[in-house]
């Protein structure tokens, strides 16, 4: 999928994940409004293997770092911070400090 000479497109594949993210529910209480980002008819929950890639350090790191797909970027922070304090906090460490002052979402 790519290789030092020609590393793989990952405009495409942040398109994709930005998909698949608003394609999930969110880790919100019922009670409160859901994200503008979900797709209408979602009933489908993150496994946990990919909400671990999603937020990991590696992921994040390469796309802001590179400046790919900063839409869709933007698309999947917004949907899965909202509402949320904790995970909005962690996504401004990220982008203000360069990594994520906690260890787990």
């Amino acid at each position: 999928m790519g290789e030092k000479k020609n590393p793989p497109k990952l405009e495409f594949l942040v398109s994709f994940f930005s998909v698949m993210v608003c394609g999930c529910r969110t880790d919100i209480p019922a009670e409160r409004s859901l994200p503008p980002t979900l797709l209408p008819g979602t009933t489908l929950d993150m496994p946990a293997r990919d909400h671990k890639m999603i937020f990991s350090d590696a992921f994040w790191k390469k796309i802001l770092s590179d400046g790919i797909n900063s839409k869709e970027c933007a698309e999947i922070a917004v949907h899965l911070s909202w509402e949320n304090e904790a995970v909005s906090n962690k996504f401004i460490d990220y982008v203000t400090h360069g990594k994520y002052k906690y260890s787990q979402f």
